[in-house]
């Protein structure tokens, strides 16, 4: 028998963000892998599809949300974790606000805890204050990255010795479910949150505009919602783009769009492990990607299933100009999408969970 079996993943939400399918998916891998799973999410927000018992505390939020409801919700998470004989607990959040993890460590987490690490903007994760991250991360049981170049980060900016490095994982089925595409034929594709801070959509924006896609009928769809959307409609109408840049909401499966694009791409400030890539490429859609540490670097090899190229506005319209023109180029990527994130296939990264857990 299993030295681990009740397991709790806690996430923020199972809904829109990557690290929130990541933590869904994974709930489904402890399952198959014989873990009574339970999960827990912060927010009302249920989209994605999980496996196991569910504690929303986003409806206890939604109904009140003072300073003492916060505190009566960790409490609610703390016999929710004994009344289950929980033995261990993945923890997928941000973690940014010191008291509250104080509270968790010393009140609520009273078993094994794996920590994620999803972005390599380590601030997301952990506190600015490095001596009170040391203090909280240290003695973990584990704290998991989404990249090599995450767990490189950690170790360098906060000394840490027990960061490990598993890789998000895609499932084909999920990717193959029929839906409705754009009614235009030729296009590229972005999707995900529209988030300025993090996806810096207005420079793909200004780059696409700066290109010959539009000149040459091949438009950009935006497909996500977020906290830019306004601004982006306002720079499309100041570029003039409107009838080249084309919006569309979140939906629970992009993945029509994303097998119907020429290539997809991704523009962001900073990464983790992007789950967009990762779907693009088993999609069979190729990638044209900036050049970040973490996340890109790790998954497209220029020329073979996409192309990675540094962070300027010619570089970047020039990429986009190459992959649309040179055909050859864009049938040698698409041929090898799938093949070059094999080694991310659920089965795969599944039994690296089980590894792991059962070496704690």
């Amino acid at each position: 028998m299993p030295k681990v079996k009740n397991i709790c993943i806690i996430a923020s939400s199972l809904g829109v963000g990557g690290a929130e399918k990541v933590a869904a998916l994974q709930s489904e891998m402890l399952q198959d892998l014989g873990y009574k799973v339970f999960i827990v999410s912060v927010l009302n927000h249920i989209e994605y599809p999980y496996a196991g018992t569910l504690l929303n505390l986003g409806l206890l939020k939604d109904k009140r949300d003072t300073f003492f409801d916060g505190i009566h919700r960790l409490f609610v998470l703390k016999r929710f974790l004994n009344n289950n004989d929980i033995d261990l607990i993945i923890d997928h959040r941000s973690r940014n606000h010191n008291l509250r993890e104080f509270l968790l460590k010393f009140i609520v987490f009273r078993t094994k805890v794996i920590f994620m690490v999803h972005s390599m903007n380590l601030e997301k994760s952990f506190s600015e204050n490095k001596l009170i991250s040391r203090f909280l991360y240290k003695n973990a049981s584990c704290l998991v990255s989404v990249s090599k170049a995450i767990e490189e980060k950690s170790i360098s900016v906060y000394g840490f010795s027990n960061v490990k490095t598993i890789y998000n994982a895609f499932k084909k089925e999920i990717l193959l479910v029929p839906g409705n595409v754009a009614e235009s034929d030729i296009y590229i594709l972005f999707f995900g949150r529209l988030d300025e801070e993090a996806k810096d959509l207005s420079f793909l924006i200004n780059a696409y505009h700066k290109s010959s896609l539009p000149l040459k009928g091949v438009q950009l769809i935006l497909l996500g919602s977020g906290p830019d959307s306004f601004k982006l409609h306002q720079l499309v109408l100041k570029l003039q783009l409107i009838d080249s840049i084309i919006f569309v909401e979140h939906t629970n499966n992009p993945f029509p769009y994303v097998r119907n694009a020429k290539f997809t791409v991704l523009t962001s400030n900073f990464e983790g492990f992007p789950m967009s890539i990762i779907e693009s490429l088993a999609c069979e859609t190729p990638v044209v990607a900036v050049d970040n540490i973490s996340g890109p670097r790790e998954l497209i090899r220029g020329n073979y299933n996409g192309l990675l190229v540094e962070k300027s506005l010619v570089t970047y319209a020039e990429a986009l100009d190459r992959m649309i023109s040179d055909t050859e180029l864009l049938a040698t990527c698409k041929k090898n999408s799938l093949e070059s994130i094999q080694h991310l296939s659920y089965s795969n990264i599944k039994k690296e969970w089980g590894a792991l857990i059962e070496s704690l």
